[in-house]
């Protein structure tokens, strides 16, 4: 069982995780599924949804946040146990609707865009 420890910093997954926390990050990426929060790069968000073209989209838990698609091979683990001042934090697996929705917008945008970008004069 290969863990890692991270210690988170930003605000971008508020209010669940918050600068500070010490996050433990499996780096089996078997069954990972919405909901969960993943490592990629420098970053822990959440995964939001697994398009049908192995795109993983994640995106943090405070408002401000944009989801981002990332390829399997960019997501380095998935958080399984965060504490923050010595007690253990509920990390529950739940995708708020808001991110739902930001990633549907963006990939409408992103479809438009091209489309847009590729019509005929």
């Amino acid at each position: 069982m290969a863990l890692r420890r991270i210690n988170t910093s930003g605000d971008s997954m508020c209010p669940t995780l918050r600068s500070g926390d010490l996050v433990l990050c499996h780096t089996n990426l078997n069954g990972l599924r919405p909901g969960m929060i993943v490592v990629s790069s420098i970053v822990v968000h959440r995964l939001v949804w697994i398009d049908p073209f192995g795109g993983f989209w994640e995106c943090g838990d405070a408002p401000m946040c944009l989801p981002v698609r990332r390829r399997l091979s960019e997501i380095e683990g998935r958080v399984v146990a965060a504490i923050r001042d010595g007690q253990w934090l509920d990390i529950s697996e739940k995708v708020p609707w808001r991110s739902r929705r930001k990633v549907m917008w963006t990939i409408a945008r992103k479809v438009v865009g091209r489309v847009w970008n590729h019509r005929s004069l």
